[in-house]
């Protein structure tokens, strides 16, 4: 499979000088994490046509400009690339960035190993194990999602006082504090639909962006 070819939105000499003086305000480095690469099995729909990989780049990709023009620093895990770096190298390009930054991951969900005929519905937040400033974060994100996408199902757990669901995935295990989004099921045809529709992609993102700038304002 070829590499996606970006094409990266300018910024005017007026915008550049805005997100400067916006930049200065900004509390949070943003580290954003791209799905597992193009080599790694599965992480496609049945008939291969809707690749995760593919889709958390582009997405991330629109994301951080948007972050970007809001004068927050962002960078990545894995420099963009298309192939797998290794999770634990993830995790320490992660610890090289200096705090206060925050790691946000972007994937798409699957419930069977060949993408076929899944069922399950919803978005869902993880944060790793315990109570942790990634709590609060993930919180944020779940009520800006809701208020973006009001028909869309959100699956909680609040077994411990809270939204998220709790897992130790390697790549929430940097010293920052981290939350991923699993945005949809791509073995379902219906969840993928939403996944391949860009007006509803441009709400979660903006749901996302909406999030983050509350987080930077208040976690």
């Amino acid at each position: 499979m070829r590499g996606i070819n970006w094409t990266a939105r300018p910024h005017s000499m007026e915008l550049l000088k805005k997100i400067k003086q916006m930049r200065s305000k900004r509390k949070y480095t943003i580290i954003l994490s791209p799905a597992h690469g193009v080599e790694v099995p599965g992480k496609r729909n049945c008939d291969g046509s809707y690749a995760e990989w593919e889709w958390s780049r582009q997405q991330l990709r629109l994301l951080a400009t948007d972050l970007e023009r809001l004068g927050f620093t962002v960078t990545t895990d894995n420099d963009w690339a298309d192939n797998e770096i290794g999770l634990t190298n993830r995790v320490k390009n992660m610890n090289l960035v200096k705090s206060p930054a925050l790691v946000f991951a972007m994937h798409s969900n699957a419930t069977t190993m060949d993408g076929c005929g899944g069922k399950a519905v919803g978005s869902v937040i993880y944060t790793c194990k315990g109570v942790t400033k990634s709590d609060a974060m993930a919180t944020i994100a779940y009520a800006s999602i809701a208020k973006n996408l009001p028909d869309r199902r959100l699956l909680r757990d609040r077994a411990d006082g809270d939204d998220d669901f709790e897992a130790n995935f390697t790549v929430l295990m940097s010293k920052h504090p981290s939350f991923l989004l699993e945005v949809g099921f791509h073995d379902n045809e219906e969840e993928l639909k939403l996944l391949r529709d860009p007006v509803w992609c441009g709400y979660l993102r903006k749901a996302i962006v909406e999030a983050i700038v509350k987080i930077d304002r208040e976690v």
